[in-house]
């Protein structure tokens, strides 16, 4: 749970998970002409939701658990502040 080796697992699913979503997300956005194709606050969502996946994934039930629950829950509740301040997904 505190080891370094799973801190550098969770920044790897980080980046391949929070990363091919905000691709993902890019590419949709691009190819529907919808404007902008990438704001700083899809970068932010996908970000904090790569945490909470990296998190999840590599403690499993130990992330629910102190002190990681914490870390957890502010990730979480810093995401759905973001999902807020996404750009509406049509372009009218």
């Amino acid at each position: 749970m505190g080891t370094l080796t799973s801190w550098i697992e969770v920044a790897f699913q980080t980046i391949l998970w929070g990363g091919g979503m905000l691709l993902w997300t890019t590419h949709k956005r691009k190819t529907a002409n919808i404007k902008p194709a990438l704001s700083y606050a899809d970068v932010l969502f996908w970000g904090l939701g790569g945490i909470e996946f990296g998190l999840v994934t590599t403690n499993g039930w130990q992330a629910f658990h102190r002190p990681l629950i914490l870390l957890v829950l502010l990730v979480f509740l810093g995401a759905m502040i973001t999902s807020v301040l996404r750009p509406a997904k049509s372009s009218q």
